[in-house]
């Protein structure tokens, strides 16, 4: 018996060839939100929620098929993620009905890969396997394929989405098209004080800076870069004195802290000593925005992943009107919004579409009914990013059949963007002044106290978030079995197993035997086995996060104010990690 490989096209294979690179871990967990606020009153409580929820998530998970066949699935090794396809290895165990022992090999799908940023997971669908790799004869290896696949395909399968970027290489990260935005700098205010002037606050484009005191600066990287220490904002200052500021995931630089001197700078210009920042210290936030970190790889990944919402039919909406409705002209031909809607109206010709729940409906008139829009109008789909209304056209019907109808969004509908390597909020450019009232509608411009907040992998505006809940997914095929042992697949290939301090390799013929000799090899499984580990540590820590967070909402008189509760905010205060890095290199042969 001897090791087959089955591919259905080889040019599917040549994104698989891992090279030399550093192991990516993301630290940005998954956890189920509980609508019980006693849920989170003690850290026991929390634990035991977390473990309840987290049990769906667990790997490696089983299928059995109609005839008795069963197969097992361990986590993925992703090596290819771009454009929302996935590419993976699995190390797969099937036990045939009518066979006395287990055969184990390495299955690579090809799925569509969509994000929900409610609850930190990553559903899979439309999975493929273009190539399997298993020692098998001739005429069990498509035997093999059949079951294999057939298992993946019954239903969606959701994963962790740190469980998936654990085992990404660099490379694997994809590059997202830049979206050409205004970078204008906002006015920049300084206030050594807690309580906010609403004047000032109010006055757009605006970035209030707020310290407890005077500014004080604590050292981040020895005699390279200071970070203010009394404040929420993300300020720094070079050995040179030279202060650089992110705001809405752009930066600004100043060679003092005059309002008018502020400048925006390309992020290719930071000083190297911005990439040393810390993960542990709580200026790590900023670490999303410097170029080619691993936290700004998982930041450009986010953004280029879409998340889809399926719904009935019948679902259908209401909308609350204060007097009679209202519509204006907008920038674009005969289309008007409204601007007295608890929810973005639009009307086009005698039609009015809702751009809410992350999908459209339609209707006749204001008053309804309002039903699913299974086709999005052109002067809707093609809105241009001077606009107001430019989230809107990222808001699409990915398919649609007589029961439901599928939507599909990106980031860029809650105003994300990617601009020149880095993801941003707000297009910046300005909005008119008839618009500015329309509640429903987000800020174009940028400031205003959005930061980037890496345990939801999006732009939060506050310090007590509020967790939204996830949507519920159907209940899959493949069910996790924590008695089965989680596989590794090795840069050969072939399947490894972890077992107390040793490791093992599967041989041709079933075997497994203690792997001695090949030191990269092992040096690779001993990173991914890390990088595993940590994951399940990161997503107990995102747990405790949003404990702290509920806690704060919870006892909070003061509306919740980010810089009243910074410390709370901090992602590193409560244990946030990006990566662990780990050589990587081919194994000798």
């Amino acid at each position: 018996m001897s090791w087959r490989f089955l591919p259905t096209d080889h040019s599917v294979m040549r994104p698989f060839h891992r090279v030399l690179g550093i192991a990516a871990l993301g630290a940005v967990a998954f956890f189920t939100f509980v609508n019980s606020a006693s849920a989170f009153s003690n850290w026991v409580e929390v634990s035991m929620a977390f473990h309840k929820d987290d049990a769906r998530l667990v790997w490696p998970r089983t299928a059995t098929t109609a005839t008795g066949d069963k197969v097992t699935f361990s986590q993925p090794q992703v090596d290819q993620w771009s454009d929302g396809i996935l590419y993976a290895k699995v190390a797969t165990k099937v036990q045939l009905a009518n066979a006395t022992s287990p055969v184990e090999g390495t299955v690579t799908l090809r799925a569509r890969a969509t994000i929900n940023q409610a609850d930190r997971t990553v559903t899979l669908r439309d999975i493929t396997a273009p190539a399997l790799r298993f020692p098998a004869d001739e005429n069990q290896i498509e035997a093999l394929r059949d079951i294999a696949t057939t298992s993946l395909q019954r239903t969606p399968v959701t994963i962790a989405f740190d469980d998936l970027i654990a085992s990404m290489l660099p490379q694997a990260f994809p590059t997202p098209t830049s979206t050409i935005i205004s970078n204008k700098s906002p006015r920049i205010i300084f206030q050594d004080s807690l309580i906010a002037n609403a004047t000032d606050l109010n006055d757009s484009p605006v970035e209030c800076i707020q310290s407890d005191g005077a500014l004080k600066f604590d050292p981040i990287v020895l005699n390279q870069l200071d970070g203010a220490s009394n404040t929420s904002s993300l300020l720094f200052r070079d050995h040179e004195g030279t202060y650089y500021l992110l705001v809405s995931g752009r930066w600004l630089t100043a060679d003092s802290l005059n309002h008018s001197a502020w400048e925006f700078l390309e992020s290719a210009q930071l000083p190297t000593a911005f990439s040393a920042i810390p993960e542990s210290s709580r200026w790590a936030e900023a670490l999303a925005s410097v170029p080619n970190t691993t936290a700004n790889r998982i930041a450009l990944l986010c953004a280029s992943l879409p998340s889809e919402r399926t719904l009935s039919r019948t679902t259908t909406i209401s909308i609350e009107w204060q007097g009679e409705p209202q519509f204006i002209a907008t920038d674009s031909p005969n289309l008007f919004c409204a601007i007295n809607a608890n929810v973005l109206v639009l009307k086009l010709g005698n039609d009015l579409y809702c751009n809410t729940l992350d999908a459209w409906f339609t209707a006749p008139n204001p008053s309804g009914p309002w039903t699913l829009c299974v086709k999005i109008p052109p002067a809707i789909a093609s809105l241009q990013i001077k606009s107001p209304l430019f989230h809107c056209r990222f808001v699409q019907v990915a398919e649609s059949t007589p029961t439901t109808v599928t939507f599909r969004s990106t980031s860029a509908t809650r105003s994300e963007y990617v601009n020149n390597g880095l993801v941003v909020y707000g297009s910046g450019f300005p909005i008119p002044s008839e618009m500015a009232g329309i509640k429903a509608l987000p800020t174009p411009t940028y400031s205003q106290g959005i930061w980037w907040n890496p345990w939801l992998l999006g732009f939060s505006t506050e310090s007590c978030i509020s967790i939204p809940n996830a949507e519920q997914v159907a209940t899959e095929a493949l069910v996790p079995n924590a008695a089965e042992e989680n596989h590794f697949v090795g840069l050969d290939g072939r399947v490894y197993a972890h077992r107390g301090d040793l490791w093992f390799r599967n041989t041709s013929d079933g075997q497994w035997v203690e792997l001695t000799e090949q030191r990269s090899t092992l040096r690779v499984l001993r990173s991914d086995d890390a990088a595993r580990q940590a994951a399940i540590t990161t997503r107990r820590e995102f747990s405790r996060w949003i404990a702290k967070q509920e806690s704060l909402r919870s006892k909070s008189v003061d509306g919740c104010g980010r810089i009243l509760s910074m410390d709370g905010v901090r992602p590193s205060s409560d244990g946030f990690r990006c990566a662990i890095p780990a050589g990587k290199i081919e194994p000798s042969k």
